[in-house]
């Protein structure tokens, strides 16, 4: 009887110790598995960021296409302006009393559109009556300028009538052309503003799975899944993002004016000539030998300090 008791007694112990050592290994595993879900997630967002990173660029350079456009509607709409005036009076005609209508709708439809880009610059919560306000201006504007043009039918010299028409229809479309470059460019830095937060995010998750990989191998535990192989892939990524300016700080349009003569600035000391460069982004000055002669082989400095 005393050796049944000893032998269960024996067995329990048994059993107990190795159910005490196969929860010892859980931690470890847990972690593990931490290391690699945060590794997962990380990846996740590191291909987000870079597939929000490209539109951001895909949407950089049509907003800045559309601005072009508009530019060179609102130089062609100057010009076929101009060159109704300046016909009229070849003709013996006069701007006539639709013509000023048509002229003062349409300055109201550009201040209507102008108002209403701006509230959706702002996500102003009026944007939406602004935008209806505009439609009604613009078509306002039309109805003028087809009641003009129905008035210039009593002109007899048909290139003026065909001038006039052609400098309504211009104006008309530098209009367009203007909101439409706006709203291309809200678009981009709206998809700008979510790839910088992407980016973000993960940088974030990088840094976690890092941590998770970390503590991991700090309590023993061996890098199955290859985390570190995988979060040392992710920061590569990461900085190639940063660098091609898929971070965001750079994303939204920057303008730099050149130096002018008024900005710049030459002077020669102790064998050297020194020329500082002011310009709104910052200092740039170049150290130059004073004796410079065509065809030399030079050697300077050149000192960039960014503006705060």
């Amino acid at each position: 009887m005393k050796r049944s008791i000893w032998f269960y007694l024996m067995t329990a112990s048994f059993a107990a110790t190795l159910f005490i050592g196969a929860f010892s290994f859980l931690p470890v595993t847990v972690q593990a598995d931490k290391a690699d879900a945060a590794a997962k997630e990380a990846e996740a967002a590191m291909k987000e960021a870079e597939a929000l990173a490209e539109k951001c660029k895909e949407l950089q350079d049509a907003a800045q296409k559309a601005e072009d456009d508009a530019k060179k509607a609102e130089d062609d709409a100057k010009e076929a302006k101009k060159a109704a005036d300046d016909e009229m009076p070849k003709a013996g005609a006069k701007k006539t009393a639709a013509d000023e209508a048509a002229d003062a709708a349409a300055e109201a439809a550009d201040a209507a559109g102008d108002a209403a880009d701006d509230a959706w610059d702002k996500s102003e919560k009026g944007a939406a009556d602004k935008e209806k306000k505009a439609g009604q201006k613009e078509a306002a504007s039309d109805k003028a300028d087809k009641t003009a043009a129905k008035e210039d039918e009593k002109i007899p010299d048909g290139l003026v009538q065909a001038k006039k028409q052609d400098a309504r229809e211009k104006r008309k479309a530098a209009r367009a052309a203007r909101r439409k470059a706006r709203k291309a460019r809200r678009d981009a830095n709206q998809k700008c503003d979510e790839a910088k937060a992407a980016f973000a995010n993960a940088k974030k998750l990088i840094a976690l799975a890092d941590s998770e990989l970390l503590a991991k191998t700090t309590r023993g535990g061996k890098d199955d899944s290859g985390v570190g192989d995988r979060v040392k892939g992710l920061k590569k990524r990461l900085k190639n993002l940063e660098d091609a300016g898929g971070s965001g700080d750079d994303t939204k349009q920057k303008t730099v004016n050149p130096p002018g003569p008024e900005q710049t600035t030459t002077k020669t000391d102790n064998g050297l000539q020194k020329a500082t460069f002011d310009t709104s982004a910052g200092r740039v000055t170049v150290n130059l030998p004073d004796d410079l002669t065509a065809r030399d082989t030079i050697s300077g400095t050149v000192v960039a300090e960014p503006s705060e």
